[in-house]
């Protein structure tokens, strides 16, 4: 696991026998006659906590989970990427294949149907990316160094509960940049 946010958090790894199910200091166990509670089947035997390094009114985290076989080398390298307004994170790409971009809104839970995102390429391998967390139904332009290379419109995929709900969509783009390609990707709504 990277945590790239909160910067300098602790992770602490939590559990063990009589420590499955801890909260506070005090566990709470399931049943012994629970089928689900006995090994190796466990659900609660081990966790990661991860805390910021001080308390604040509102924290955000951003973790990257990556499970990888027992047997390989080395975990892919992880960077945090950060924007004005947005908070992602690259995953590198291993033996030829593409690295991931991930973009998230930082302050907010959807971007305003104006606001655009500018980052440079990490690396010139191919890369995958999503960038989640837009508004609905917005054309938005996809350009690498001015050079239109699509256009995709954001769609509101809610379920009919969290249309009753009245909860905010939010959508995203995924697109892909080929090898060698190299430079600074913006997104931005469609120029009318």
């Amino acid at each position: 696991m990277s945590t790239l946010e909160p910067r300098g958090a602790k992770v602490t790894l939590v559990g063990g026998p009589g420590r499955e199910f801890e909260v506070n200091g005090k566990n709470y166990p399931l049943p012994e006659k629970d089928a689900s509670n006995r090994p190796p089947n466990v659900p609660g035997n081990w966790r990661l906590e991860v805390e910021p390094p001080a308390p604040a009114e509102r924290d955000l985290f951003l973790n990257v989970l990556l499970p990888v076989d027992t047997d390989q080398p080395a975990i892919p390298a992880v960077t945090r990427l950060e924007a004005a307004n947005m908070l992602g994170g690259f995953i590198q790409g291993e033996q030829g294949e593409p690295g991931t971009v991930v973009w998230f809104a930082r302050d907010k839970d959807v971007l305003d149907k104006t606001e655009s995102l500018g980052y440079r390429l990490p690396g010139d391998g191919p890369v995958r990316h999503l960038i989640a967390d837009l508004p609905a139904n917005v054309d938005y332009e996809v350009r690498l160094d001015g050079k239109l290379l699509q256009t995709q419109r954001t769609r509101d995929t809610r379920t009919e509960t969290a249309v009753r709900k009245k909860l905010t969509p939010s959508c995203s783009l995924a697109f892909a940049t080929s090898a060698g390609a190299c430079g600074t990707i913006t997104i931005a709504p469609a120029r009318r």
